[in-house]
């Protein structure tokens, strides 16, 4: 794609979602797409929310979810606004040094939002 921009990278064994349209129940903008072979888990949102008003465990899960996705979106989006390229590229070593050499630099350039040529000269530094 040539418009194609990456949002997030997610680990094995990670929560993942379009949160926004999870929440909302409306078709979300973004895909999810596996880069390795993964095993997959759906859980539907009344499933959830089931489990919640079930069990106040399930509830205190899922609120520690959200927070943790949510300080994720907002560090992210402080790293875009206010981190040069060569930070936010020390930043994404250090936050996906298990993944990184899973990755193409291409998928890495997409990220941080900046060409590969670029990211090829600020790896050189």
């Amino acid at each position: 794609m040539a418009n194609e921009k990456i949002i997030e990278f997610y680990a094995e064994n990670s929560f993942v979602s379009a949160f926004t349209s999870f929440i909302t129940q409306e078709i979300t903008d973004w895909n999810i797409q596996a880069i390795e072979d993964s095993e997959i888990i759906i859980i539907p949102k009344y499933f959830l929310d089931d489990l919640y008003k079930r069990d106040n465990c399930w509830a205190i899960f899922g609120l520690k979810i959200f927070e943790t996705q949510t300080l994720k979106k907002c560090n992210r989006e402080k790293s875009i606004l206010v981190n040069s390229a060569t930070e936010r590229y020390l930043i994404f070593r250090k936050q996906y040094e298990n993944i990184e050499n899973r990755l193409s630099l291409n998928q890495i350039a997409l990220y941080l939002g900046i060409q590969p040529e670029s990211l090829s000269r600020i790896r050189k530094v």
